[in-house]
């Protein structure tokens, strides 16, 4: 489940009440700063919005888009050997993402 804003503030209100009437009164614009307070607690705890998507695919459409690529690779550079290693690893791809979450 994702956290957000108004699940830490459900937190506050169940567990913290008098924390929450406390820091409203002495803060001028007490939710607002109150928001921004848990904003930046998100923020450097590195929280994410990501959520996992529900759509998967299978291993062999895996293979068969790997196989497809190494086709059109080998196709347009026929110069680099099959057994050439290349250094991807600042090339981060997260598959358990949904793209439009990333």
């Amino acid at each position: 489940k994702v956290v957000t804003s108004a699940h830490m503030i459900q937190f506050l209100r169940v567990d913290h009440m008098a924390w929450i009437e406390d820091y409203m009164a002495t803060i001028k614009n007490g939710y607002n700063a109150l928001l921004w307070l848990l904003q930046r607690f998100v923020d450097r705890h590195e929280f994410s919005k990501q959520t996992a998507c529900r759509q998967r695919k299978t291993q062999r459409d895996l293979e068969e888009t790997r196989a497809a690529f190494a086709k059109q690779f080998h196709t347009d550079h026929p110069d680099v050997a099959m057994d050439c290693d290349f250094n991807a690893d600042n090339t981060g791809i997260t598959y358990d993402m949904c793209l439009n979450t990333i």
